[in-house]
């Protein structure tokens, strides 16, 4: 955790606070930090940094860019496993098939259907 720490500060202190606002470097820490946080039990923190994740992450992109972000798919994977541990299992599973649905539409069909990350979402929506 404060390695990941110092890597934000870092990154802040070089791109500035402007730029490191819609940083997508800082994205990829903050889930980092976000996994961190959950495999700790602390849950609401682990919540907070993946959703802070991901509003960097659609501010940076734009809103049709970020639809089709495997990275973003990534984050709505680790928010709908924190659901799944809180109890929130309506919530988990809305994530869980975002997740699927930008993997599916940024792959396609058929090279979603052969790519590791399929039998992924298709594991953490059966979890719930």
């Amino acid at each position: 955790l404060e390695m990941y720490e110092r890597s934000l500060a870092i990154t802040r202190a070089v791109l500035g606070e402007e730029a490191f606002a819609t940083s997508l470097d800082a994205t990829s820490t903050y889930n980092n930090i976000g996994n961190v946080y959950k495999a700790q039990g602390r849950l609401s923190e682990a919540l907070e940094m993946h959703e802070l994740s991901q509003d960097i992450r659609r501010a940076a992109l734009g809103e049709e860019a970020f639809e089709t972000s495997l990275d973003a798919a990534g984050t709505f994977n680790n928010i709908g496993s924190v659901y799944r541990v809180q109890g929130r299992l309506s919530e988990a599973l809305e994530m869980h098939e975002r997740s699927q649905d930008i993997r599916r539409a940024a792959l396609g069909e058929e090279a979603f259907e052969k790519n590791l990350d399929a039998a992924i979402a298709y594991n953490n929506i059966g979890e719930v």
